[in-house]
């Protein structure tokens, strides 16, 4: 017996109120880190694994290191370790007290890529972000591998590009490949091996988001970035969470920063535009494909937390879920709480 208008809506509502249940548990899983307000005994035991990594001459910590990690700390590379106050401190050790911002920071990488002595320099082309103390003060930069070892906190760029077509529906652009059988015949395509946003990356130290969300387009997607685009990105809100591990490091600690854009733009545009050869590795896709390959945890778990956002903002999920509010919370955290020291 056919299915009405009427069942089949049901059906889509039911599925729908599904995949929303699923994300929640996502989103859930991904702000794993627990917060002093919410749960104080519970952060007090989860914090007395970690060390608090400072630079000298700042007084609140950066980041959290956890107990197995912090034997990198060596006096060698200018660390003081105070076992008692879980504290580890660069520039802390006699003979670094003079050590320059630049220094410290070479400092820093060698504690991670060589972490019994301090030569060769770090190549020069190592993916760097910058660090800040809770009053936005530059504190040190830092080699991006050793972000999560560190747990401090990073500030990226997401933006999401929906392309819109002569029916007036649109599709949401991807980067990665489409599905596990691609991914698995392309083993060494190791930056597209999961789909993606449309555009992400790392803000660089002295450039505002936007100018960050601009130079991204330019290097991932290659769009002439004519007034008609610029004028069409559009700033979306800020994301701010904290992830407690990561696929390879379970006891990571990871506070995140998204700064989200979205660009809308006319199919007949983005033919044009898109240059041929950056158009490698990009899909258009609908929605429902975007909600299932979250459901199937396909996403890397930042990317999964800026498509709930997206699927909030723009009403797929509202108000009269059950899970909104607590979702809503999860992707605005107060992260200036987590970084002070608790005695």
């Amino acid at each position: 017996m056919e299915q009405t208008n009427q069942q089949i809506a049901e059906d889509k509502r039911l599925q729908r109120e599904a995949y929303v249940f699923q994300i929640y548990e996502l989103v859930k899983k991904i702000d794993g880190w627990p917060y002093l307000q919410d749960d104080p005994e519970a952060y007090r035991t989860h914090m007395e694994n970690y060390y608090y990594f400072m630079v000298r001459g700042i007084d609140n910590p950066l980041g959290y290191i956890h107990k197995s990690k912090v034997d990198l700390c060596i006096p060698d590379n200018g660390w003081n370790v105070d076992q008692k106050n879980r504290t580890a401190t660069l520039g802390g050790a006699l003979g670094f007290e003079n050590y320059t911002y630049g220094e410290l920071s070479e400092c820093l990488g060698v504690t991670v890529v060589y972490p019994k002595h301090t030569s060769p320099p770090i190549p020069k082309d190592t993916s760097r972000s910058t660090v800040y103390d809770v009053n936005g003060k530059v504190a040190v930069d830092i080699i991006s591998p050793a972000t999560a070892i560190f747990g401090v906190r990073t500030f990226e760029v997401h933006l999401i590009i929906s392309i819109k077509l002569p029916d007036y529906k649109q599709k949401l652009l991807i980067r990665g490949l489409s599905n596990k059988e691609e991914r698995q015949q392309n083993p060494n395509l190791a930056h597209v091996r999961q789909p993606d946003l449309s555009v992400r990356g790392i803000v660089q130290r002295g450039e505002t988001p936007m100018e960050c969300a601009l130079r991204l387009l330019e290097e991932q997607i290659n769009i002439h970035l004519d007034e008609e685009v610029k004028n069409s990105v559009t700033p979306c809100g800020i994301l701010t969470y904290h992830m407690a591990g990561t696929e390879k490091e379970q006891t990571a600690s990871q506070p995140k920063t998204h700064y989200v854009y979205e660009l809308s733009v006319s199919e007949i545009k983005f033919n044009s535009e898109l240059v041929k050869g950056k158009g490698e590795g990009l899909f258009l896709v609908e929605t429902d494909w975007v909600f299932k390959t979250l459901k199937e945890e396909q996403f890397p778990p930042s990317v999964t937390m800026t498509w709930a956002d997206y699927f909030m903002r723009n009403g797929f999920i509202e108000i009269q879920h059950e899970e909104y509010l607590d979702l809503y919370a999860r992707l605005h955290r107060n992260l200036a709480h987590s970084f002070r020291i608790l005695r």
